[in-house]
């Protein structure tokens, strides 16, 4: 098992070299405002290799099992080891709840169907990669699939839209996923309903799978409570999970807040989907499995991880003015943004706005 794990690791290496030259192509001129475009969907897809929109099963659960792997190593040589507790708590759950993003970014190729053209595996690897970490795979599905939809729109984008009286982006880490799931705050979609109750009008389209990954979740945690100790449940479970969640809110903020991504009233189909700012997490870039090539995501969801790397490259190559990229310090631009971030109505003299920065760029 340790020659397993110690190739898992590599690969994450290798991978990491092969995708950072992909990724170093960036055009001169990025980050402009775009607001309108006569660019079609149809157009950017047809300057994109077709073998990028091609899912492999054996390729996608290449990278489940060695998640799994991950998992097995952190109980194995982290939970297991003779470390001070002082240094072994804080050490697994930041290396447990980066492995639990890493699941999560799984489960999000499931619920796109980039992870294979299978429903059925799709929805068994999806509900397993969520439940770990208590998210419930089919209702989150659901939601995502809105903030896709409509992303960046100003009146019907599914979190990220402009709230008058918002609290700091600062709180978002700790607080705001659980409070998400339980009580659907800022889920627009959602009307401001629990993730776990059955009732939500968001979930209407499927109440079985959704119902299948809420119990799922419920089983899980409460065989938890009953078979692990208190002690370990607070210690280790606990902290991996807030970390987990932390990342997840850390991520999704990112690559929806920046001075040059603005919310549309009306606009193109292209240049909503274009709001999204790519990201860079060094190492860990392979490790949550490249989300942090968002922009190209966005315009077609259908790309599995693996290859939204060579998709990002050929999109910035011929389209460098609609490119948005960041390589600054993920947690440093975090908090300047939440600082930044400006409270306002998104209502101006009666009349919607067209277009909408919260960071007054416009």
């Amino acid at each position: 098992m340790k020659k397993l794990v110690a190739l898992s690791f590599l690969s994450v290496i290798y991978d990491h070299q092969r995708t950072k030259r992909k990724l170093e192509f960036t055009p001169d001129h990025t980050n402009t405002i775009v607001t309108r475009t006569n660019l079609k969907l149809s157009e950017i897809k047809k300057d994109i290799p077709e073998h990028v929109f091609k899912s492999s099963v054996s390729k996608s659960m290449f990278y489940f099992v060695r998640d799994l792997i991950f998992l097995y190593a952190g109980y194995e040589y982290i939970y297991k080891s003779k470390l001070d507790e002082r240094v072994k708590v804080p050490l697994f759950s930041l290396y447990m709840g980066t492995i639990g993003a890493s699941f999560f970014m799984i489960a999000h190729d499931c619920g796109h169907g980039s992870f294979s053209k299978y429903k059925l595996l799709n929805f068994i690897i999806g509900l397993f990669s969520n439940t770990v970490f208590l998210v419930p795979y089919f209702p989150w599905r659901l939601a995502h699939k809105n903030h896709h939809i409509h992303i960046q729109d100003i009146e019907k984008d599914e979190v990220y839209y402009p709230k008058e009286n918002e609290n700091s982006m600062l709180f978002y880490p700790w607080f705001g996923w659980p409070m998400y799931l339980l009580t659907g705050r800022n889920s627009r979609g959602s009307d401001n309903t629990s993730f776990f109750d059955i009732k939500n009008p968001l979930l209407k389209d499927d109440k079985i799978k959704c119902l299948v990954s809420q119990l799922t979740v419920v089983g899980y945690l409460f065989t938890c409570l009953k078979k692990v100790s208190s002690k370990n449940l607070l210690c280790y479970a606990l902290p991996s999970i807030v970390v987990h969640n932390a990342w997840l809110i850390l991520i999704t903020a990112l690559h929806h807040n920046d001075e040059s991504i603005v919310y549309l009233n009306g606009s193109d189909e292209v240049s909503h989907m274009c709001q999204s700012m790519d990201r860079t997490y060094g190492l860990l870039t392979t490790v949550i499995h490249n989300i942090g090539t968002h922009q190209v995501h966005h315009l077609n969801a259908q790309i599995p991880h693996y290859n939204l790397a060579e998709a990002t490259y050929y999109f910035r190559k011929k389209y460098p003015e609609m490119v948005k990229r960041s390589t600054k310090n993920t947690v440093f631009e975090f908090i300047r943004l939440s600082i930044k971030r400006k409270k306002k109505n998104k209502f101006k003299n009666g009349r919607k706005y067209k277009v909408f920065s919260q960071y007054d760029a416009l």
